[in-house]
């Protein structure tokens, strides 16, 4: 009877590979063969040797062969055929933008025949963890952009996927900001801002809480500031990835004082009151300083200054000093007079003359010149005296 001495031992190939398996007996001759997968006879399969040419996964299997003559049969061992498939990558991974922070997936598919092994690649650096099908980078940091790319492996064989970019995005962080400030009217000023993100950065400035039209820049310029310019300004920064919105910054508009109505001069009495005035346009708060002839009048800090009961040493010449933060103006000069009334401090005494004499009445006044006189007999003026 047959006695198999050889036989094919288990093998493992590469689908498209070929092999053939055989077997060799002792025995008296003829020998019929009957090769089976898996316990189903092989159609046509009655020879020592089975050829498997450009095997496919559907050629893994138990294989066995029963060999007979008159005398007898033996039956094979198993002879295993592993089939592997060797690896493909059916999707490749695809590139990704992600913001600061954020968590990202990095994803390849493969087909083949297990086991896979996956080792991941970042700018050409081995991945540290990176050994799944899925890459999950958590909390991305601007470090981790770049290129990404798998190498994935079989006992079939290693394929290597495409690059994958990832870019990851920081939002916009204001770094600087023009302070608040006061301007005064007619100047020109520059409020600037300073951020740092990813680029393109995008800017919109605002005030008073409405966009300005055409404010796109970093830097906001306001020439020959006037009033309607005073307000809140702000600005936001803007990027892919997100939004800064800047502290107020107050621009305060200054309109320098001006005289609008000089103080206008005066002739007063002994002992009336005066008030002397100017009319100022301007931002408050306003201070006034009076002057006398160059000598600062006491408590003449007012718009008006009331000078009660005056005195000769009253005369002279007014001004006033007008400041605001926007700067100071001086008035022109206002005089201001003071008449005495007439005093009689000399007069010819009564007297008795004898007819044919003559003689003369004199008066001695003092007063604001000029002095008018008028002598009267009687009562009645004296013509011409």
């Amino acid at each position: 009877p047959p006695e198999i001495t050889e036989l094919t031992k288990s093998l493992t190939l590469t689908v498209g590979e070929s092999v053939e398996l055989t077997v060799t007996a002792d025995g008296d001759e003829p020998f019929v063969y009957e090769w089976s997968r898996d316990g189903e006879v092989i159609e046509g399969a009655n020879a020592s040797q089975l050829s498997l040419p450009d095997v496919a996964s559907s050629d893994a299997g138990n294989y066995t062969v029963v060999v007979s003559n008159v005398a007898g049969q033996a039956e094979s061992g198993v002879v295993v055929v592993t089939i592997v498939a060797p690896i493909r990558i059916v999707t490749q991974p695809e590139g990704a933008t992600a913001i600061l922070g954020d968590t990202v997936m990095l994803q390849v598919v493969v087909e083949g025949t297990e086991p896979i092994t996956y080792f991941w690649y970042h700018d050409g650096e081995l991945v540290e963890g990176g050994t799944e099908s899925t890459l999950r980078l958590a909390k991305v940091q601007v470090a981790d952009s770049g290129s990404y790319n798998v190498l994935v492996q079989n006992q079939g064989g290693t394929a290597i996927s495409d690059l994958a970019e990832l870019v990851v995005l920081s939002p916009p962080e204001i770094t600087q900001l023009t302070e608040s400030l006061t301007v005064i009217d007619g100047e020109s000023v520059e409020l600037q801002v300073t951020a740092v993100g990813s680029e393109p950065l995008a800017y919109q400035w605002s005030k008073d809480g409405e966009a300005i039209e055409g404010a796109t820049t970093p830097a906001l310029r306001l020439a020959k500031v006037a009033q309607s310019d005073a307000g809140d300004y702000t600005v936001s920064v803007s990027n892919a990835a997100g939004q800064a919105e800047s502290d107020v910054v107050t621009v305060k508009v200054i309109e320098p004082v001006r005289i609008v109505t000089q103080p206008e001069g005066a002739t007063a009495i002994l002992g009336d009151t005066v008030m002397l005035q100017v009319v100022v346009e301007g931002t408050e708060p306003i201070t006034y300083a009076w002057y006398h002839d160059g000598e600062m009048v006491e408590g003449g800090t007012e718009s008006s200054l009331r000078l009660a009961k005056v005195q000769v040493a009253d005369s002279g010449s007014y001004n006033v000093l007008v400041q605001n933060e926007g700067g100071t103006a001086v008035s022109e000069m206002a005089e201001l007079i003071v008449l005495l009334p007439p005093e009689i401090t000399q007069l010819t005494e009564s007297l008795t003359l004898i007819e044919g004499e003559s003689v003369e009445l004199r008066v001695t006044a003092t007063g604001s010149e000029p002095l008018t006189y008028q002598w009267l007999k009687n009562g009645e003026q004296v013509d011409g005296a």
